[in-house]
């Protein structure tokens, strides 16, 4: 059995405030919605000074920036942050990231039968990055593409891995794994269960559920201690 800090809550079904909405949860969603709103006005992955700007505002605001890299060795990485940065939107313009992208409708939701597409795109970020930074990005490139594209890129990271596994340990199911399912190689992993949980949620909800507000829903179970030992703050209500 898992230890959990929130023992004092049920955790599935998600309470409504848990979920929040289509932005985030109050009152992170007034930030939230700011994002969206830059990366629809400044939605070129070929354009190099949109993608720095994208990098620097999504990668910042949610602790991935691509400027943490990796040394080669024992050779110093001498690089200021700007110049891993601009190396970065360099090998994304590079790349197959825009074409890839324009064949995903802005409101395309995520389903089974596409997660192909999902894997293969985030592979082709990450493997961009990589050239900047000689890490694997997978968390960067999941929030890098959500914003994009937000119901078709579910976001991973160190806090809804572990917020997910608190739900299937409560559930009773299996949550085997989920330590790596952040890594580039099982994105597709994540994003099976994220739509697993989804399916679940809508089963006793009223009409359905975004990939942000699983999003929020992990966010907030996680926050439920609120003694900052996860570095999130605790969530109203």
């Amino acid at each position: 059995m898992k230890t959990k800090k929130s023992t004092y809550h049920a955790l599935f079904p998600p309470q409504p405030q848990w979920l929040g909405n289509a932005q985030g949860c109050p009152p992170f969603d007034v930030l939230n919605s700011m994002l969206y709103d830059a990366v629809a006005a400044q939605p070129s992955n070929s354009d190099k000074a949109q993608i720095i700007g994208k990098l620097m505002l999504i990668g910042r605001t949610y602790s991935a920036s691509v400027e943490r890299r990796k040394t080669r060795g024992n050779i110093k990485d001498e690089r200021q942050a700007l110049e891993v940065i601009i190396e970065a939107s360099e090998a994304i313009a590079e790349s197959r990231c825009a074409a890839m992208l324009a064949s995903i409708g802005m409101s395309d939701r995520l389903t089974s039968d596409r997660l192909p597409e999902v894997v293969a795109i985030h592979l082709e970020l990450c493997r961009a990055l990589a050239k900047a930074n000689n890490r694997e990005n997978s968390s960067l490139a999941s929030k890098y593409l959500h914003f994009h594209r937000p119901e078709f890129f579910p976001i991973v990271d160190s806090y809804v891995r572990e917020g997910w596994s608190w739900v299937m340990d409560e559930l009773g199911q299996t949550y085997r794994g989920w330590r790596v399912f952040g890594k580039v190689d099982r994105y597709g992993d994540w994003c099976t269960r994220i739509l697993d949980l989804r399916k679940l949620i809508e089963n006793g909800h009223e009409g359905t559920v975004s990939l942000r507000q699983i999003d929020n829903y992990l966010l907030s179970i996680m926050s439920l201690d609120g003694q900052g030992g996860w570095g999130l703050p605790r969530l109203p209500g």
